[in-house]
């Protein structure tokens, strides 16, 4: 403004401080654009929470999906819906496994604990026979080392197997019949020895795990001609 006695131009008080709160604006606003770099501590916290959240939006998805199995069978909208969704989010959960993968390498137990590498492994055991394989020989380098759970390699190695229409080594992998609703065993290559191999990766006896989904061993139903033979305290039971 112009002074009234001198005639020039002079900066009031208003103007600097105007002045002075544009200069903050725009330093706090470029601050806010820097890249903050996060702690490794950070960093695995991050992970950690994030593979949690994906498990968990597996399950709550299986869960819904077999109760409207239960409750409308596999031809009623709302089960095929609640299955598109399920698999959209299995679909969403591998891109972003991927992504931490292409970065940190597969997140196991040394890295993300042993929830969050349990999380990590089903992520991957919903995904797809071509991503699945992939990412298999990763998986059992880090078996090899300790960073993944035996069994849960196991679990991997056997869904694939079933997927390419070959015998599975350790039992793990079951079909329902939809005409029935009996659960089925995919058959299994050397089923004598079954568990012996199940043993050695930490797994328990067929017939154990098959009791614990609340199923007698004998109900279940054979897919195939292969014979499966429990160890039932000394009787055994095709």
């Amino acid at each position: 403004m112009r002074d009234s006695r001198t005639g020039r131009h002079t900066v009031g008080a208003t103007t600097i401080v105007v002045v002075i709160a544009l200069h903050l604006l725009i330093s706090c606003t470029k601050e806010s654009k820097e890249p903050k770099t996060l702690t490794p501590d950070q960093v695995q916290g991050t992970l950690i929470r994030q593979l949690i959240m994906m498990a968990d939006q597996q399950q709550r998805d299986r869960e819904l999906l077999d109760s409207l199995i239960d409750e409308k069978g596999w031809g009623a909208p709302e089960t095929r819906e609640a299955s598109q969704v399920s698999n959209h989010h299995d679909s969403v959960n591998m891109v972003r496994l991927e992504e931490i993968i292409a970065l940190h390498g597969w997140p196991g137990k040394s890295l993300v604990g042993d929830q969050a590498a349990l999380a990590a492994f089903l992520v991957l055991q919903h995904a797809e026979l071509e991503i699945q394989l992939k990412y298999l020989p990763l998986v059992e380098a880090a078996a090899a080392k300790g960073d993944v759970e035996r069994a849960h390699l196991a679990m991997l190695q056997d869904r694939v197997f079933m997927r390419q229409d070959k015998p599975q080594k350790y039992g793990t992998q079951l079909w329902s019949d939809p005409s029935t609703g009996k659960l089925g065993l995919y058959p299994i290559d050397d089923s004598i020895n079954v568990d012996f191999r199940r043993a050695e990766v930490g797994l328990a006896p067929l017939a154990d795990y098959i009791r614990s989904m609340g199923i007698e061993p004998e109900s279940l139903s054979q897919r195939s001609k292969t014979t499966v033979i429990f160890n039932l305290g000394g009787d055994t039971a095709k």
